[in-house]
């Protein structure tokens, strides 16, 4: 599974996936990064299906997105 990050300045970036309770399931992301868009994957193969929360945090903000892992 892939997600699109832009990143507006340089700085610290986290990037994490939470399950419908709350709790950190994945952490794809946690560095240092450059402005840009940035591809991040998420191998979701030992994941069940659901909905899971992507939120990313960088020094401008923080951007969440509900996702639906279908197999």
């Amino acid at each position: 599974t892939s997600c699109q990050l832009q990143v507006g300045n340089t700085g610290h970036v986290t990037m994490n996936v939470y399950n419908v309770m709350g709790q950190v399931v994945a952490n794809l992301v946690n560095n240092t990064m450059d402005p840009g868009n940035h591809n991040i994957t998420w191998d979701a193969s030992n994941f069940s299906s659901g909905m899971y929360v992507v939120k990313a945090e960088t020094n401008n903000g923080i951007a969440s997105q509900k996702v639906m892992l279908v197999k």
